[in-house]
């Protein structure tokens, strides 16, 4: 058994545990706050100085932890081959009892843009941003809330990496040829989530600025892991 104490303060915090062995004793202190239940957080074993930046999601009812045990279901599942590529890794999933509350924590790698690197070519940002959707989709998970751009992550190599599973689905994909570089999608049976994403984020130069790829500078502006 792994566990997890996570501070909040100098005075509240929680110990949790998991399972798996491989996490041993860590603790996290939260050093910053990215939506209600998301936070950074500095990971380390317990008692000793911290070693990394890692986002903690938190589950606190029974509504929220089913929630995420779902969304931590498809990480060590279906997507689990495409951690540290695709999709963040995942540094462990913790829970406990908190004043007669069930309790979880889902550690996610902090992805974040290297400032001293240069920013990759949007085209090429895109392409590689739906060859991993099409991933995604292959192992069979529909995200269904991938036109939200704050769930897109740049990592310091520049790549991009897709956040928050809250709401995906297991998927049987009808596939779908890649659009033309005038935005044209080829009549047929296709994935209406690919086809609609490959419309929003694809490679179409000629088409009128509607359709334009996204800059990169949007996505860099903020991420939401929910």
């Amino acid at each position: 058994m792994s566990t997890l104490q996570l501070i909040f303060d100098g005075i509240n915090s929680w110990d949790l545990c998991c399972w798996d062995r491989q996490y041993l004793h860590q603790s996290a202190q939260i050093s910053s706050q990215l939506s209600d239940n998301v936070y950074v957080v500095k990971l380390g074993p317990v008692a000793e100085k911290p070693t990394s930046k890692v986002v903690a999601k938190i589950a606190r009812g029974a509504t929220q932890v089913l929630a995420l045990e779902a969304e931590y279901s498809f990480y060590r599942g279906r997507l689990a081959h495409l951690q540290g590529t695709v999709i963040p890794e995942c540094r462990g999933f913790f829970m406990g009892m908190v004043d007669g509350e069930h309790v979880r924590c889902l550690l996610l790698e902090h992805c974040c843009p290297n400032p001293k690197k240069p920013a990759t070519d949007p085209e090429e940002f895109h392409r590689r941003l739906m060859v991993g959707i099409c991933k995604i989709h292959q192992a069979g998970v529909q995200h269904t809330n991938l036109l939200r751009q704050t769930h897109i992550a740049v990592h310091s190599d520049g790549s991009p990496r897709i956040l928050d599973f809250s709401l995906a689905t297991q998927h049987q994909c009808d596939n779908m040829i890649p659009a033309d570089s005038n935005g044209r999608l080829r009549p047929g049976r296709c994935c209406p989530e690919l086809t609609q994403l490959e419309l929003f984020y694809g490679l179409k130069s000629g088409e009128p600025p509607k359709f334009q790829a996204p800059r990169l500078s949007v996505i860099n502006r903020s991420t939401n892991w929910r």
